[in-house]
């Protein structure tokens, strides 16, 4: 199984490249990872579309990293696009404060293309790895429970740092900005 890791703006590129590092020792290299952020993937001077392209068709689903700081850019929803069009399957995590009922308020692409949303926390992260080959018996038998429970902290942590700092930046620029009518 290859999974292709979508991000668009600074916070969303850091869980991508940490996502990417976790999913494979998680699924104990069952799942490996593409992602545009590690040079390994991308090398600088490659051809950017054409390896986009490439990626998607040797690939086999799309997990969409999705913030409030991403959801206009139109970068992921072209990504998952290439999957929707190949017919593979789409993911999406959500990070800091999104949920299902904000993408759908805001009519965002994703929220009605029949994309499997999960967060970052144990419970859903182990559903979300089972998920990925829910066609094959055996995988399904293999519960990533242990194995996200005993790698989870060094990611939370991260996701943390990350989205924590961010959404407290964004919650007072927003607070600021009801307060002056703005």
């Amino acid at each position: 199984m290859k999974l292709f890791i979508s991000w668009a703006k600074d916070s969303s590129k850091e869980i991508a490249l940490a996502l990417h590092q976790w999913i494979p020792a998680v699924t104990l290299h069952n799942v490996k990872t593409w992602c545009s952020a590690d040079p390994a993937c991308l090398p600088q001077g490659s051809g950017f579309p054409e390896s986009i392209l490439a990626a998607s068709k040797d690939t086999d689903a799309c997990l969409v990293i999705l913030t409030r700081e991403n959801l206009s850019a139109w970068w992921v929803n072209f990504e998952a696009g290439l999957f929707f069009g190949q017919q593979k399957k789409v993911y999406a995590i959500l990070c800091g404060d999104l949920t299902h009922s904000v993408l759908g308020a805001q009519g965002h692409p994703l929220s009605v293309n029949g994309v499997n949303y999960t967060s970052i926390d144990k419970d859903s992260l182990s559903s979300f790895l089972t998920s990925l080959k829910s066609n094959d018996p055996d995988w399904l038998k293999n519960d990533f429970k242990t194995t996200v429970d005993s790698r989870f902290e060094s990611l939370k942590s991260k996701y943390d740092a990350i989205f924590n700092e961010n959404y407290q930046k964004i919650s007072a620029l927003l607070s600021k900005t009801t307060e002056t009518g703005m």
